[in-house]
């Protein structure tokens, strides 16, 4: 199904293959490094510096599944969309959403009226949470 789908949301990857798959669909960047190189002879000193330009997945699989520096930590997700660059956004608080004191609770012994012991509630416009995201990273920006 997701060959066929607009908007793709990563809460999280927690299987090898899942941060494969994403790593993917993330797509490259082009990063710059650079070299640095001093000789010393017994004629003087030579210094170089170069510059090279190489391709990089946006994110490798481990920083997909939150290892390293610049992994994705536990409150933020990923959001790929058809005709925009992928983000990494931080994940809305629960807390936050309309309707959050509405919620209602799982547990049978406050039941006020859900089948499966839910209260009602109604259920937050999503799209309208995603331009609210407290950061906003978008991953294809060239990096030095």
């Amino acid at each position: 199904m997701t060959g066929c789908a607009d908007t793709i949301v990563a809460l999280a990857a927690n299987d090898q293959e899942t941060a494969e798959w994403l790593s993917k669909r993330l797509g490259t960047a082009t990063i710059r490094t650079n070299s640095t190189s001093n000789t010393e002879t017994d004629r003087g000193e030579s210094n170089s510096q170069s510059f090279h330009y190489t391709s990089r997945a946006l994110m490798l699989p481990d920083e997909i599944q939150g290892q390293g520096e610049d992994g994705l930590r536990q409150d933020e997700l990923l959001l790929i969309q058809r005709g925009l660059p992928p983000a990494r956004l931080q994940k809305y608080p629960v807390g936050e959403f309309p309707g959050a004191a509405n919620l209602g609770t799982a547990d049978p012994r406050q039941h006020r009226g859900g089948a499966r012991g839910l209260d009602p509630a109604p259920i937050p416009d999503v799209a309208a949470l995603v331009p609210a995201a407290k950061n906003v990273s978008w991953l294809n920006q060239e990096t030095s």
